[in-house]
């Protein structure tokens, strides 16, 4: 062991406490950097599991039923990028009012807007939509709720589908999971038309060669305009921006995560050098003092008186 060593041993020995606090505050930054790090790991890899495992929908098109056809919006499959398809599934906007709470007369006059899109079954193609809880709506007046919307129906309670005195019921059998955000609700193809909504379309749901970029989605999409009537497409979605929703929400704290635990680090070291130095050199003022040589008594000055 080196002289240098010893005496930083025994200076730390000495600042024990200091020791301590500066080894847990070290741990806490390493614990931080590394946690912020698997954070942005695990934000996106979740998402891309059930993506890959649902066969989600690279890109959903909603289409205008005035101007185009089922037929039309099937062909559009064929169009350069486009390697699968699911649909055309009809779509509407639709107001969705919760049941009265209990003790209240009456029903709420407002709710959220629904997109409710008119599935016969969750299918295993594009976009497999996974029930989570109940069954598939396949009757008339029944509804299957998405989970994540932010809106919480019990099972087999009543909403109100529509707006008005008067408007249809439908009783939730079902609570169902899309990876690619494809709806806020399902019905069955005929139920959703017996609604009657204002509001009414196509989707689309296609799967692409490539999607790694937003540049890759856009191409594709436009194949697919081109191959429908003009003005047929009235709205699309790419998947990029549903996996940025899913895992926005954690990589937030990210940043915050690792900016702290390098704060941390810089500050720990700075700290940790100042007290080896600090031990260091009081170490050393002693030793010098030690090896001083002693200084020599003084002689007097006075003569001694002669022995009589």
């Amino acid at each position: 062991m080196s002289a240098l060593t010893k005496v930083v041993r025994s200076g730390v020995q000495r600042r024990w406490v200091q020791t301590t606090v500066i080894t847990l505050a070290t741990a806490a930054a390493v614990c931080a950097g590394l946690l912020g790090v698997g954070l942005l790991v695990a934000s996106n890899a979740p998402f891309d599991h059930a993506f890959a495992v649902q066969h989600g929908a690279h890109l959903t098109v909603l289409a205008d039923r005035s101007k185009t056809t089922p037929a039309q919006l099937t062909a559009s499959g064929d169009a350069a990028g486009v390697t699968e398809t699911a649909g055309p599934f009809p779509v509407a906007q639709v107001m969705v009012r919760p049941p009265a709470p209990p003790g209240a007369i009456g029903t709420p006059l407002h709710g959220p807007v629904f997109t409710v899109v008119g599935r016969g079954a969750p299918g295993d193609g594009v976009d497999a939509i996974t029930v989570t809880e109940g069954t598939w709506a396949t009757g008339p007046g029944e509804i299957v709720i998405a989970a994540g919307t932010g809106w919480r129906f019990p099972l087999h309670s009543t909403l109100t589908v529509g707006e008005g005195q008067g408007a249809p019921t439908a009783t939730v059998v079902g609570v169902a999971r899309s990876v690619s955000d494809t709806a806020d609700a399902w019905m069955a193809p005929a139920a959703l038309a017996a609604l009657k909504p204002r509001t009414t379309g196509y989707q689309m749901l296609y799967r692409l060669t490539g999607a790694d970029s937003a540049a890759q989605v856009t191409a594709a999409r436009d194949a697919v305009t081109e191959a429908l009537p003009a003005g047929a497409v009235t709205g699309s979605r790419s998947w990029l921006t549903v996996k940025q929703e899913a895992t926005g929400r954690t990589a937030v704290f990210v940043p915050f995560l690792l900016g702290f635990g390098g704060l941390s680090l810089v500050l720990s070291v700075l700290i940790v050098g100042t007290i080896i130095a600090g031990a260091v050199g009081s170490t050393l003022r002693r030793m010098a003092s030690s090896c001083r040589p002693a200084s020599r008594p003084r002689r007097s000055s006075a003569r001694t008186s002669p022995r009589r």
